[in-house]
């Protein structure tokens, strides 16, 4: 089964306006990617799965 979460509060983008992804371990459906003004909570999510924030290429 596939849970399908919304992204409410947050708007859409471009694909190009992400600079970061957030990939938890053992859980493929928790990636998320950020935009440059949303690096905090980027770190805040990383942070909580135990994880890194890695760039992604240009």
């Amino acid at each position: 089964m596939i849970d399908r979460k919304s992204n409410r509060g947050r708007r859409r983008r471009p694909v190009s306006d992400y600079i970061a992804i957030v990939r938890p371990p053992g859980d493929p459906t928790a990636i998320r990617v950020f935009a440059r003004d949303e690096l905090d909570e980027a770190q805040r999510y990383a942070s909580a799965h135990d994880t890194q924030v890695e760039d992604l290429p240009e």
